[in-house]
C-alpha cells in the first residue's frame, strides 16, 4: 500500500514538474539590441536584457518604442523584433530531422529568417 502511494506521489510530481523543466531550456540568445528591450521569464518580473543573454521557452520579449532586437536560435534561425513588439516563445523543440516552433506574437512586427534543414552550431554557448 505504501509503495503505491509513494509511486502515485512521484508520478504526480513528475507530471507537474516536467513541463516546468522543459520551459527552462535555453533555445537561443539575444545577438543584437538597440534601445530598451526587456524579457519576462515564467513567474518572474520583467528585466532589461543585454546582448548574449539566453532566451528560454516560455520567455516573453518586449521591445519599447524606438528599440529593436535580434534573437538567434540554436538551429540557426533568426528572429528580428521591430519597435513596440511583444512576443512569447511558446514552444521550440528540435528532434532529429524535425523541429517545432511556436511563437506567440501579441503586438508589433517580426521578421523570421528560417534556415533550410537543421543546423546546430558546434560551438553554441549560452551565457
Amino acid at each position: 500500500m505504501k509503495r503505491r502511494f509513494f509511486a502515485a506521489i512521484v508520478i504526480a510530481l513528475l507530471w507537474v514538474l516536467f513541463p516546468l523543466l522543459l520551459q527552462a531550456a535555453p533555445v537561443g540568445k539575444i545577438t543584437a539590441l538597440e534601445g530598451r528591450v526587456d524579457l519576462t521569464a515564467s513567474g518572474k518580473e520583467a528585466r532589461p536584457v543585454n546582448p548574449g543573454e539566453a532566451v528560454n521557452v516560455g520567455d516573453v520579449i518586449r521591445t519599447k518604442s524606438k528599440s529593436k532586437c535580434e534573437v538567434v536560435f540554436i538551429d540557426g534561425n533568426v528572429l528580428r523584433l521591430a519597435e513596440s513588439t511583444r512576443l512569447k516563445i511558446t514552444e521550440y523543440m528540435i528532434q532529429q530531422d524535425r523541429r517545432t516552433e511556436i511563437i506567440s506574437l501579441f503586438r508589433g512586427k517580426i521578421r523570421s529568417i528560417v534556415q533550410k534543414g537543421i543546423i546546430l552550431p558546434e560551438n553554441w554557448t549560452v551565457e
